[in-house]
């Protein structure tokens, strides 16, 4: 599922957003990544965009605290390879310097999740993510975890919990001049 798409304009994108930590793992790691080649343009032109005001894109305080981990966020990555360290660290302090505002996780957000049974399925992580956009009224979290999509947009269709989860927007081709 992605964002629909105007066409000459770009993505047409949700009032707010936040954005989950395979996004900024994307960014974080480049061409070095080993993922689909169309998922990094996607995912800085998602993050160009909210720079550009063309949307409101939070920054969750649990996609930091996943990416400041050890813990093994990518499959076929070494977690405490100086190199992916050094890049997870950068992307940290980028998030900590941009315009783009940190919603944090509530007890409030906590007790939303905890009231909705339609919910419970989800691994804990992407729990807190889904719960701190919950709190600050985000209509999407953009990730390209497809387990956690499926789970939020099953979670939304069976509760009317208010989130859509979706990929980051394709960009809009843009062809080079005298070949339109």
């Amino acid at each position: 599922m992605t964002a629909d798409t105007d066409g000459e304009n770009g993505p047409r994108y949700p009032e707010r957003a936040v954005v989950d930590t395979c996004v900024l793992l994307d960014i974080a790691l480049g061409a070095t990544d080993g993922q689909a080649n169309e998922r990094l343009p996607r995912s800085n032109g998602l993050v160009d965009d909210a720079l550009a005001g063309k949307l409101e894109l939070l920054l969750p305080a649990p996609a930091l605290i996943e990416l400041s981990t050890d813990h093994v966020l990518r499959a076929g990555i070494n977690p405490v390879e100086r190199e992916f360290r050094r890049k997870k660290q950068l992307v940290m302090q980028w998030c900590k310097n941009s315009e783009l505002m940190m919603v944090d996780l509530t007890g409030k957000a906590a007790e939303w999740f905890n009231e909705n049974r339609c919910v419970q399925n989800i691994r804990p992580g992407d729990a807190a993510i889904l719960s701190a956009a919950k709190y600050c009224h985000a209509d999407a979290i953009y990730t390209w975890d497809t387990e956690f999509m499926r789970k939020v947009n099953a979670a939304n269709d069976s509760g009317g919990i208010g989130i859509v989860a979706l990929e980051p927007p394709e960009r809009p081709i843009v062809l080079p001049l005298g070949l339109d």
